[in-house]
């Protein structure tokens, strides 16, 4: 779980560094004052709070205060929505060379702006299951239904791209490709495809066309200013790295036209998710095999974690 730790505050009352001071000590009272007996761990950018070893929970409070207006206008005029661009934040970051000063040049976020345009990316193709859902009263309106239950093509598909890049890369943790890149290469790259196989292979195709030649590589896309991919400047391993996984994933997800036996498919869920898949997933992808319609039917419920990733990027 993340939090944004929104105050009104000006920056040239504070320093990063007294901000970040002002939220832990809040963040460490919070603590004492619910029995949670972790202390909270300072983090470059936010505060994690583990709430029990035995559940391994946490939720990360990033210290803020809001953007200033020339810079949301900035953003507007860069073709940011108006609307997104006003979620604009500025965070801080124990790196930052004047943290602990009083100055006006402060590290910028958008994880709110950053959530919206992601939904927009995937509210066609969510609308007929949230009209479903208002249909049985479970919501009484399609703007009530939370982007967490949409479980449209698009989130399960960045869902089995990350798993796949976990399990490609267990053994260089530090060289995997990060969540935003991928999440935001795959919603640049969904154009509405209601299949999930058609959705995985579609953006994976298309995924090349949205990584710039030059920097910056892979924009944010509701701050250009910022490059998801700004470390593989410094570290051209990374972007090498982050092309030998996209190669390796397309072969893989090619590669199910080939396999007809369920002890072929079962090796290829083990091999490829690290997981054992169930029976019945395994007989709907053979009955759609040549179509390849309906590869993740069930399966990301067994092989995907929940995890989201953090639009400020808070330690990698």
């Amino acid at each position: 779980m993340d939090l944004v730790c929104n105050l009104e505050i000006s920056r040239e009352d504070e320093s990063q560094k007294e901000l970040k001071a002002k939220v832990g000590r809040e963040v460490r009272a919070y603590a004492t004052s619910y029995g949670i007996h972790n202390d909270p761990e300072e983090k470059h950018r936010c505060w994690r709070l583990e709430y029990a070893d035995q559940v391994r929970f946490h939720m990360d409070i990033l210290p803020a205060i809001p953007e200033e207006e020339f810079f949301i206008q900035w953003l507007v005029q860069e073709g940011v929505e108006e609307s997104q661009a006003k979620e604009a934040i500025a965070i801080t970051d124990d790196r930052h060379p004047r943290f602990d000063e009083i100055q006006n040049d402060w590290p910028r976020s958008n994880p709110k702006g950053f959530a919206s345009w992601f939904e927009e990316r995937m509210r066609r193709v969510a609308r007929a299951r949230l009209e479903s859902l208002v249909r049985r009263g479970i919501y009484a309106s399609v703007d009530e239904v939370p982007p967490y239950t949409w479980r449209t093509p698009l989130q399960q598909a960045i869902q089995i791209l990350k798993r796949h890049r976990d399990v490609m890369f267990r053994s260089a943790q530090g060289e995997k490709p990060i969540s935003m890149i991928l999440t935001t290469l795959a919603a640049m790259s969904y154009e509405g495809e209601e299949d999930l196989f058609e959705t995985v292979f579609m953006i994976l195709e298309r995924m090349p066309s949205w990584v710039e030649e030059k920097f910056p590589k892979v924009k944010n896309p509701v701050n250009p200013a910022e490059d998801f991919a700004d470390k593989w400047r410094s570290n051209p391993r990374l972007e090498d790295r982050f092309w030998e996984w996209h190669t390796q994933a397309k072969a893989d997800i090619k590669n199910l036209r080939n396999l007809s036996t369920e002890a072929q498919l079962s090796d290829w869920y083990s091999r490829k998710f690290s997981v054992r898949p169930r029976r019945e997933t395994v007989e709907q992808v053979l009955e759609c095999r040549e179509s390849l319609g309906g590869i993740g039917v069930g399966a990301p419920t067994v092989i995907i974690g929940r995890s989201a990733p953090k639009p400020w990027r808070s330690d990698g």
